[in-house]
Formats: structure tokens, C-alpha cells, sequence
């Protein structure tokens, strides 16, 4: 599949939603994000997506569905882990569960900013760096727990990469609550891994899953093209349009 069927087939899914950081998107396809490590690329972003996270939960208006399709794998497996977070709510033991209804979490990306070379040639120190993340990415809040629009299934929306924080409560008891939750999330009986073979075009529900990538040993390359698709079904129910 060429990079425009590829995106002629997320066209069918709904509406490509271009990453909002211009300096990763392919040159000739905005709407495709590029993720690369090849030595002498001229696009992509290097390492990406090692965190456990769901794409673009730090916007307003997540992203509802993800279309990745490698280009080039290393040379040893190359996995994208999973969990769904509809069965971890299930299964959340009732003091957990206590915690995460009826609250909102605030979903901040300002740590997992890229510094740039534009940012680097500007001599930036940190503080500076993250009021420009923050600045391009207002931390926005989000229910802990979603209900699906179209299957009204309750969901668990929280992840280790952008939530940061749980509203209501004091910071010591917030962060004590998400270490607890993360730990409970993460637990290895929820994961599920996918190993790549090119050729392979897997898309995903960001309501539903959290994901971060597999280990790739150093010195290995790849390439990775993914599109964020608007599916233009509410995010959640109760999402401000």
C-alpha cells in the first residue's frame, strides 16, 4: 500500500486528524505522523510512544481511533503492548473504584515535550521548555471513567504517560492514588502484546485501549506511519462538542 492509499483508507474510516506538532508530519501527507529513528531522516519524531499512554488524551477532543502501518521494522521483534481499559475497570477492586468515579483527572503532556533544535539553538532552560509545552498544550481534564458512546461501556481513562493528576484531591493523596492505580493497571496479566510484520495495518479504539511500544534494542531502525482518525461519534458521552 502506497502512503496515499494508506491514506485514502483512513479517509474511509472518518476524518485524519494531523498531529498537532507540525514538525512530525510527513512533508507531502500533513495528516500522516511520522515516527522514526533511521539515521539522515529528514521527518519523524525519533523515539516515540515508549510510555504507557493514549494518543492525544491531552487535547480537549482525544483522538478516537489510531491507524499504524510500519514502513520499516528493526531487525529483532518490534511489539506495541495494549490494555484494555474497559476489563481493567471491571476488574478494579471496589477501594480503587471508589477513588476514580464520579472524579476527573487532568491529562498534561508538558513532560513528554520534544525538545527541538529550534529550542535548543534558543538556549531554553527547562522552566522555559515546559512553559512552551505547556503553552502549546493546555492540560486539559477528562472523566477517570468514560462511558462508551456506542456501546455505553464503562471505561477506565487514565494513563502513566499524561495523567497527572486527580481533581479534588490534595496533591499528596493524588499522587499516592495514581501510583496505586497505575501499579493495578499495568499488572502483566493485562497486557497484551502485538509483534509487527510488515504488511501489517492495525487500527484501535483510543476509548478503549492504552498502549505504549515494545522494547527495540539499540542500534535497530524503524519507521512507523500512523493516522489519528475522527470516527465523528462523540468522544465519551457528555463530551463538550
Amino acid at each position: 500500500m502506497t502512503v496515499h492509499q494508506y491514506v485514502e483508507f483512513g479517509d474511509k474510516l472518518g476524518t485524519i486528524m494531523p498531529y498537532p506538532d507540525e514538525r512530525y508530519r510527513h512533508p507531502e501527507h500533513p495528516g500522516v505522523f511520522v515516527s522514526s529513528n533511521v539515521k539522515g531522516r529528514t521527518m519523524g519524531m525519533a523515539r516515540s510512544g515508549y510510555f504507557w499512554h493514549t494518543d492525544l488524551s491531552f487535547k480537549p477532543k482525544p483522538q478516537p481511533l489510531t491507524v499504524l502501518y510500519p514502513q520499516l521494522l528493526p531487525q529483532a521483534k518490534r511489539e506495541t503492548l495494549f490494555i484494555n481499559m474497559a476489563d481493567v475497570y471491571d476488574a478494579l477492586p471496589a477501594a480503587l473504584r471508589s477513588i476514580v468515579d464520579g472524579r476527573t483527572a487532568k491529562h498534561d503532556p508538558a513532560m513528554r515535550y520534544k525538545v527541538g533544535q529550534a529550542d535548543v539553538d534558543a538556549n531554553l532552560d527547562l522552566g522555559e521548555l515546559l512553559e512552551r509545552g505547556r503553552r502549546m498544550f493546555p492540560a486539559p481534564t477528562h472523566p477517570l471513567v468514560i462511558t462508551h458512546p456506542a456501546t455505553g461501556r464503562r471505561i477506565l481513562y487514565m494513563n502513566s504517560g499524561f495523567t497527572t493528576s486527580i481533581d479534588g484531591l490534595p496533591h499528596e493523596d493524588s499522587q499516592a492514588a495514581l501510583e496505586e492505580l497505575f501499579a493495578f493497571i499495568e499488572r502483566p496479566e493485562h497486557v497484551q502484546p502485538h509483534s509487527w510484520e510488515l504488511g501489517d495495518i492495525i487500527a484501535w479504539d483510543n476509548r478503549m485501549l492504552i498502549h505504549k511500544a515494545g522494547y527495540m534494542a539499540p542500534g535497530d531502525f524503524q519507521t512507523i506511519f500512523r493516522l489519528g482518525i475522527d470516527d465523528l461519534v462523540p468522544f465519551y458521552e457528555g463530551i463538550a462538542a
